[in-house]
């Protein structure tokens, strides 16, 4: 290898000759390194100036590579594309149906109920793990023309067709995971409406000649806001309190007079509003994902008309073209599971008829591009594209003439800075919401003084929001900023909760089981309480419908001051003390029961947590004074560090947390922290860049703005609360 004087930082690996020659007229770029201490390789490709246009190397961009680069040879240049989305073959059910019903995730998939060709009804059921499908429990009733919703444990069917008179019913069953039981029925009977939720806050919405919605609290149906169209057939996706309808067959008139629709709805627990309209009309299409984001997938133009292949990728305001199905076909109703990253479609009718087949989605496919270049001719030619990321062999001699930039990624220290100083601190506050909506709930301010203050933030800075009816610190909060609870608190201990809708706070159903330093979980209207002290330590869990609570499955270990995250059917613990002792132990729960989870890293008390079952996160907390508590990521079976290590104060006691583990909120907390710090976990590093000319022999750093990037993860100082005098 031959370079006059090069300055470079990180290490190059080049097997065989390079030889650098030419004039700093001509840019040539791109070049293969390993940096130290990381475990892929990257290139970066520009531009070759002094050719003409037509023979400029067309694109720019990174390209990823697990494993080392050896170039051995003559040069390829290459890029990775932007990410696609595609549609790939998995197992085949075991029976053939349609017009069925499906829940869960692409690896965790249900599929009950449908007909046959024969227009025969079953009440099979089938369970996915990504592999294979394996029976389930049977229905009680057989049926086809019926919506449901929820997950492969814990999922709701509701209403049917059927060919003798009445032929229409609302009854309603609810599958464990092992067996159904009858639940309640509809108000209104039907068939075909279309189920969103989960089993214990689940949504029905239109159907034959109706536009009727009911909400579920796992027991009994209650009236809902009715839909702007009167709509069946339709797909639908998200919560009983942020729902999604896409399409649908307007049908009230009789058989056949219907109308298709490109109509898009959106519900907010209370009323339906116009949406986004599909790129056209579609019937028996399948929805899975949430509000903001879904994926309407397949159906029909015309009602009996043939299937199609589509996708569409929903955004929460407009529709766009997703990857497309291998088997064209309709589903009947709801086929399919998982979300917009990754889903599983299932049975349905084909052109060829019922089909058994499976398919799964992913949108996160890459592609390098790869191209050759000729030092001779002076040509770029595109050579092909590679769909797998792996080592890369160059073979040949590697000539570069001009100046080359060689490109690594940067990977800095780790490091908190302070934000602005709250106006008084506090600490075992609650939190709800998101990064950029979050809510502040009550806390211990000033020490030992329990408080009633709320404030919102907004992903900049706090505002005073409705103060709390009763003061209280070591309560625990779910839902988001306009529609919270707040649980439980000393001192005294107290079973109250209270129920904020954006401005003030209202009284909610008490607990069972009054007590502090329990954690929560979920929704206003699906909540999750758990663990606690009153004063000796507490196991028990109780599920709140929005009205009252119920007992749940107890925890294993009873603790208290302990991190909760999740739903209300698939939440997870961490973390908590056990008086003296302190335990890092995780249990997740399926809505039922606690099962043993990946214990933390670092176990600790009061301690804030972050994100779902799959996705958690940990952070701050108290397990001795001279031990900081570090960031811990789950991703549903063991704990992680997530980077940096810690959050700026490391033995950050109580503090209030909202968010996901990509986007989470970690304020107050310690005696009286003033400090709000943001956490994302797809933040951006940049790449360092050198360009070594080989005329002059000069190496310099190309400015961090032209830098591309990569992901990693990092805290960032957020803004201020502002603490209410209320």
């Amino acid at each position: 290898m031959k370079i006059h004087n090069p300055i470079i930082t990180g290490s190059i690996v080049i097997s065989g000759s390079m030889q650098v020659e030419g004039h700093s007229a001509n840019t040539v770029a791109s070049a293969s390194y390993v940096e130290t201490a990381q475990t892929a390789s990257y290139i970066t490709a520009s531009n070759i100036e002094g050719l003409p246009a037509s023979d400029s190397f067309p694109y720019t961009g990174l390209a990823g590579i697990s494993g080392s680069l050896e170039v051995t040879g003559s040069t390829s240049l290459s890029y990775l594309a932007a990410s696609s989305a595609a549609w790939s073959t998995g197992t085949a059910k075991i029976n053939a149906l349609v017009g069925g019903f499906g829940a869960g995730t692409q690896n965790a998939s249900l599929s009950s109920g449908g007909r046959d060709s024969t227009n025969t009804n079953y009440g099979y059921t089938e369970e996915y793990d990504g592999t294979s499908w394996t029976a389930g429990g049977v229905m009680i009733t057989p049926r086809t023309g019926f919506g449901g919703a929820g997950t492969q444990t814990a999922a709701f069917a509701v209403a049917e067709f059927k060919t003798s008179t009445p032929n229409v019913t609302g009854i309603t069953e609810q599958y464990d995971g092992t067996s159904w039981t009858a639940g309640g029925s509809l108000i209104t009977a039907r068939y075909n409406p279309t189920g969103a939720g989960t089993s214990n806050a689940g949504l029905a919405f239109g159907g034959y000649q109706s536009n009727a919605t009911e909400e579920y609290n796992g027991t009994a149906w209650s009236a809902g806001g009715n839909r702007i169209t009167v709509m069946q057939k339709s797909g639908g996706a998200g919560t009983q309190n942020a729902a999604l309808s896409m399409g649908g067959y307007n049908d009230q008139v009789p058989y056949g007079g219907g109308n298709t629709t490109t109509c898009t709805e959106e519900y907010n627990g209370a009323s339906w509003s116009a949406g986004g309209a599909l790129p056209a009309v579609i019937l028996y299409n399948s929805g899975v994902g949430i509000q903001n984001a879904a994926l309407s997938i397949a159906g029909a133009a015309t009602n009996g008309g043939a299937g199609v292949t589509n996708t569409n990728e929903y955004d929460g305001t407009a529709w766009t073209a997703g990857g497309s199905l291998i088997v064209a076909r309709w589903s009947g109703q709801a086929s399919s599971a998982g979300s917009t990253t990754s889903a599983a479609f299932f049975g349905g009718t084909s052109p060829s008829g019922v089909v058994s087949c499976t398919e799964e989605y992913s949108s996160n496919i890459s592609v390098i591009k790869t191209f050759d270049y000729s030092s001779t001719t002076g040509e770029i030619t595109q050579t092909g594209d590679l769909t797998v990321l792996g080592s890369a062999e160059i073979t040949g001699s590697l000539e570069i003439t001009g100046s080359v930039n060689f490109s690594f990624p940067f990977t800095s220290t780790a490091a908190w800075s302070t934000g602005g100083a709250l106006i008084a601190g506090r600490r075992y506050l609650a939190g709800a919401g998101t990064q950029n909506a979050a809510l502040a709930m009550g806390g211990e301010y000033p020490l030992y003084t329990t408080s009633t203050c709320t404030e919102e933030y907004n992903g900049a800075s706090w505002a005073a929001g409705g103060a709390l009816s009763t003061a209280r610190y070591h309560l625990a909060g779910a839902g988001t900023q306009n529609a919270a609870i707040a649980i439980g608190g000393s001192y005294p201990i107290v079973a109250n909760t209270e129920e904020y809708n954006g401005a003030s706070w209202a009284s909610g159903g008490a607990l069972i089981t009054a007590r502090d330093g329990l954690a929560g979980a979920g929704t206003q209207t699906a909540g999750l309480a758990f663990g606690g002290s009153n004063p000796g330590l507490k196991s028990c869990t109780e599920e709140y419908n929005g009205t009252a609570w119920t007992a749940g499955g107890a925890l294993i270990i009873a603790r208290y001051k302990l991190a909760g995250a999740g739903t209300q059917n698939a939440a997870v613990g961490f973390g908590g003390g056990l008086a003296p002792a302190i335990t890092g132990a995780t249990e997740e729960y399926n809505g039922t029961a606690w099962t043993a989870g990946g214990a933390l890293t670092s176990a600790r008390y009061g301690l804030g947590g972050a994100g779902t079952q799959n996705a958690g996160l940990a952070f701050g907390g108290f397990n001795s004074p001279t031990v900081a508590s570090p960031t811990e990521e789950y991703n549903g079976t063991s704990w992680s560090a997530g980077l940096p290590s810690s959050c700026i104060n490391s033995h950050l006691e109580g503090p209030g947390a909202a968010g996901t583990q990509a986007s989470a909120l970690l304020f107050g907390g310690a005696s009286s922290n003033p400090n709000t710090e943001e956490y994302n976990g797809a933040s951006i590093q940049p790449l360092k860049t050198f360009k070594y000319e080989v005329a002059t022999g000069n190496t310099m750093i190309i400015p961090p703005t032209t830098d591309p990037a990569i992901a990693g993860a990092l805290w960032n100082n957020g803004g201020t609360l502002a603490i209410s005098a209320g």
